[in-house]
């Protein structure tokens, strides 16, 4: 049973608001939102998790052939948390995905791990999800992925980073993906296929990339 409650917080850092509760798994759910960001002199873009409506730097990221060894990968980071929190339950994850290939055989899915990220230790909370695969059938191909993955009890001290951890395994063949991440839903094209506001030519796709994180109350 989930009853929409919010509470009065100081911010992102604190989680003091929750979304809506799950009175059955006693938990507070916290909706974070995928974003990148690109400073002055970086070599690459940083991708982070934030409970806010921002805009994005990009509203997607795509690779060409990417790998298939886990060395293509995004790291989604919330802030460092400025008080002790404790997740456990069931976390869901949701994202859109493009797929654009030259052959008709190539397949693609995302492999996705929650992380606990603590004084330069990376610790996997759980096991790794697989998402449904996209398939190209002589056509490009664009997909909502969601999963749900059971987080067991974590601590997280001041000072520790939650972390979405997403790699991209293509197979059969090659060609490109694009991984859409704009808390603002913002519009955009893919050669030729036009994305507004989360709605496409033939349906509904979001361009938001959504974590539902379980966070422990003290009921």
């Amino acid at each position: 049973m989930a009853v929409p409650i919010k509470y009065r917080g100081g911010g992102e850092a604190s989680i003091a608001s929750y979304d809506y509760t799950d009175i059955a798994e006693g938990t507070g759910i916290v909706t974070f939102q995928g974003y990148n960001t690109f400073m002055s002199g970086a070599a690459a873009a940083s991708y982070h998790l934030t409970t806010s409506d921002i805009t994005s730097y990009d509203i997607m990221t795509g690779f060409k052939d990417p790998a298939t060894d886990g060395s293509i990968y995004w790291n989604f980071d919330t802030s460092p948390f400025n008080l002790p929190k404790l997740i456990e339950g069931t976390a869901t994850i949701r994202f859109l995905a493009d797929l654009r290939a030259e052959q008709a055989a190539t397949k693609l899915n995302f492999k996705l791990t929650l992380q606990k990220f603590s004084e330069g230790a990376v610790t996997n909370i759980g096991d790794t999800i697989t998402t449904a695969s996209l398939f190209y059938q002589q056509s490009d191909y664009l997909k909502n992925l969601v999963v749900k993955m059971d987080v067991p009890k974590t601590h997280f001290k001041k000072g520790d980073i939650l972390r979405l951890h997403i790699v991209p395994n293509m197979y059969e063949s090659t060609g490109t993906i694009y991984l859409f991440h704009d808390p603002m839903n913002r519009s955009t094209t893919i050669s030729g296929s036009y994305i507004v506001s989360g709605v496409a030519i033939d349906s509904s796709y979001p361009t938001k990339l959504e974590t539902y994180i379980p966070f422990k109350l003290d009921l």
